[in-house]
């Protein structure tokens, strides 16, 4: 069990999910590198902990101990249209591979991943589960994206994994029990995510497809102040040859402009 931690404010971006404490032995005082991706493998949790802010408190014991794999590894945190650039894109859609893909070939191809923090894998299980706890300056539609698109990659062929995707909640717990049935936050949020996924699966999207639409949303979007999630909707819902993908001219358009 872990005591009640305060966690000081310079760490708060690296240490919003409690898994990432067991690479503390690891990285010592310093932060993630830019280009760094840390995996810890066999730490047992022995109990779950939950966080608001930078506050870590202690919950419960968990009734059967377990051994998990850990990725850590820190997201860009840019407020801006930076975090679409194809620079941005391809660092951390780089790094969200490398964790997916040694947390998919660990214990039988199973783990669990959270945003641009870290991941875990436990043995015995079957799918790799992706959270997205409230992160310092992420927006959790965009990350949603990154996730879809760097699993195609992260996995090629007949090497895919299943994916589930944790829904938010007031705070973050680790290894958190199942509930009976969901909030209507997450109610809302399950279907409108299934609905953007559902919509790119049937249309036949590819990985680099989501990106391009990802890095086109600065010059693509209807007006300054549409939303990345409300670009994204509108994007699938076109009725255009191109089905809402970013066109050649397009790609070759933002190429120049970044």
């Amino acid at each position: 069990a872990i005591a009640d931690v305060k966690t000081p404010p310079e760490e708060v971006p690296l240490w919003e999910m409690p898994e990432l404490l067991c690479v503390k032995a690891v990285l010592g005082s310093e932060p993630c590198g830019e280009d760094e991706v840390f995996l810890v493998r066999r730490a047992l949790r022995v109990s779950r902990c939950t966080v608001e802010g930078p506050l870590l408190q202690f919950a419960s014991e968990v009734p059967t101990p377990m051994a998990l794999d850990v990725a850590a590894f820190d997201l860009a945190r840019h407020l801006d249209d930076r975090r679409f650039a194809l620079e941005t894109l391809q660092k951390d859609g780089n790094k969200w591979c490398t964790a997916l893909r040694h947390l998919g070939e660990s214990c039988g191809g199973a783990g669990d991943i959270g945003t641009g923090a870290a991941g875990t894998s436990s043995a015995g299980a079957s799918a790799v589960a992706l959270a997205h706890p409230p992160l310092l300056g992420v927006d959790k539609h965009w990350a949603f994206a990154l996730h879809v698109a760097c699993a195609s990659f992260a996995w090629p062929g007949d090497a895919a994994k299943v994916v589930h995707y944790a829904l938010s909640a007031d705070g973050y717990a680790t290894g958190a029990t199942p509930i009976s049935e969901l909030s209507s936050a997450q109610v809302k949020e399950a279907k409108h995510f299934e609905a953007l996924a559902g919509r790119m699966r049937s249309a036949g999207w590819t990985g680099p497809e989501v990106l391009g639409m990802v890095a086109l949303f600065p010059f693509g979007r209807s007006s300054d102040t549409e939303r990345f999630h409300a670009y994204w909707t509108r994007r699938l819902r076109d009725k255009g040859t191109s089905g809402g993908r970013a066109t050649g001219e397009e790609l070759a358009t933002l190429a120049g402009q970044q």
